[in-house]
């Protein structure tokens, strides 16, 4: 394991160096937006890489925004 590298809007979000985080919180985000995610992960030296469907949701405008559930 090298990374996991979180997009949103196709622009790098955050880099993880810790196999053992399991979730990231986004807190920029405004309401009514729509934001598309993605993650990649690196393993191997670099030589494997393994890229999520992208992922889209928009936040609701008046209650707090539900999780991502799962990437594949």
């Amino acid at each position: 394991f090298i990374s996991y590298i979180i997009y949103r809007n196709n622009q790098i979000l955050a880099e993880i160096k810790d196999k053992n985080t399991v979730s990231f919180v986004d807190r920029n985000v405004k309401c009514g937006e729509q934001y598309c995610y993605r993650i990649e992960a690196t393993a191997n030296s670099g030589t494997t890489k393994s890229i999520s469907a992208n992922r889209c949701i928009t936040i609701p405008r008046d209650s707090n925004p539900q999780p991502v559930a799962q990437f594949v």
